[in-house]
Formats: C-alpha cells, sequence, structure tokens
C-alpha cells in the first residue's frame, strides 16, 4: 500500500477517491470530451 503522499491522480484508489466529488468529475469528463456536459448526462 503506498503512502497517501505518494498516491496520483492515475492511481486506482486515488481516482476513485476523486470522483465521487460529481464537480470534479464532471469537470474531467468535459475536459476530456472538449464540450459542456449537462450534469444529468452523467448522474
Amino acid at each position: 500500500m503506498k503512502p497517501l503522499d505518494e498516491l496520483t491522480f492515475i492511481d486506482d484508489y486515488m481516482f476513485g477517491e476523486v470522483m465521487k466529488n460529481k464537480d470534479i468529475c464532471k469537470e474531467c469528463i468535459r475536459v476530456r470530451r472538449k464540450k459542456p456536459l449537462k450534469l444529468h448526462e452523467i448522474f
């Protein structure tokens, strides 16, 4: 198990924890798609 200060966004655990935040999740998907998202599209 990695110490918390060694975790990055691409680490499975950290990615899962970050994606629990709807605002962060929405922004990550928006940036990847390069266009706006409506919240109901992902939740």
